[in-house]
């Protein structure tokens, strides 16, 4: 059975007590843009994942196990939630009053 993902709060609490860094500051030892590390509970960012382990000596298959193949490779289209269909399509319109004017 494999270990949860580290939640997002305890990441970035675990880079704020371990090491008084934020995101921002990795960002910016770095060179990359804020948005990249934000996006990272959303979006699979190997990248940004590895820069984050590397900052609480870890690996990032540690912090999210489910976004990691055994080996350590990234696994490809990982999305965090199920996808869903628009639901506009399958809305029914309702109709709409016509005016008296």
């Amino acid at each position: 059975m494999t270990r949860p993902d580290w939640s997002w709060p305890r990441v970035k609490y675990m880079l704020k007590i371990r090491r008084d860094l934020t995101l921002s500051d990795l960002a910016r030892a770095h060179g990359l843009s804020h948005a990249l590390f934000s996006s990272i509970p959303r979006r699979q960012r190997p990248r940004a994942q590895a820069i984050i382990a590397a900052a609480l000596d870890r690996k990032p298959w540690d912090i999210w196990p489910s976004r990691y193949h055994r080996r350590g490779q990234p696994i490809r289209g990982w999305k965090p939630f199920p996808t869903r269909k628009s639901s506009k399509a399958n809305t029914p319109r309702l109709a709409q009053k016509e005016d008296s004017s």
